[in-house]
């Protein structure tokens, strides 16, 4: 009978283990917002979405993220919004969102850079064109939650985005533009492998 629930006990702790230790799904909740924000010959300019889906297998070991993979975002660059019509008019067009509508990002390598900060490398989408981008990001680990903050730059017309131009000519958006990104994810139920 002792040798039984031993056996019991180390089994349970085994399987513990591996669960604790193991690669789990992880879903894009609603709470999330990814900012797009640069300048103009007029002003700064931002626009933001709340409805993007992503996803991606995560290892946690001893209270650190360990490992990440199949990690992707997406979102419709329609669903970009700056409260002001012609401006949102405007980037429409500029990401022909009818023929190319998702703007995405697959994470391809998460590694350290020489400052200590975690640097996520992908290949990011826009326009149907696709680069590769990196973004500084942080984490914090909040029970079956990952919050991931992450920012990047980059040239529009890398990616064959024609900068937004506005009352004839007199407002011209700058090549350059910025993300920002405050995204939760939170552990899919019975996802442990």
């Amino acid at each position: 009978m002792k040798t039984s629930i031993r056996l019991l006990l180390s089994f349970l702790i085994v399987c513990s283990t591996f669960t604790a230790f193991g690669q789990s799904k992880y879903l894009l909740t609603a709470d999330q917002e990814l900012i797009v924000f640069g300048t103009s010959t007029l002003h700064n300019w931002e626009m933001v979405t709340t409805a993007a889906t992503g996803q991606g297998l995560f290892t946690i070991e001893n209270g650190e993220l360990a490992q990440v993979q199949d990690f992707s975002i997406e979102f419709k660059g329609e669903d970009l919004e700056s409260g002001k019509g012609i401006m949102d008019r405007n980037t429409r067009r500029a990401l022909d969102t009818e023929n190319t509508p998702m703007i995405s990002f697959d994470l391809k390598e998460l590694k350290t850079n020489a400052e200590g900060k975690l640097e996520a490398w992908g290949d990011f989408t826009a326009k149907g064109n696709t680069r590769k981008l990196k973004f500084i990001v942080s984490y914090e680990l909040n029970g079956d939650l990952i919050d991931i903050q992450g920012t990047t730059s980059f040239k529009m017309t890398d990616f064959g985005i024609e900068p937004p131009v506005a009352l004839a000519g007199t407002l011209r958006t700058s090549d350059v533009v910025g993300i920002e990104f405050y995204l939760t994810f939170e552990k899919e139920a019975s996802s442990d492998n």
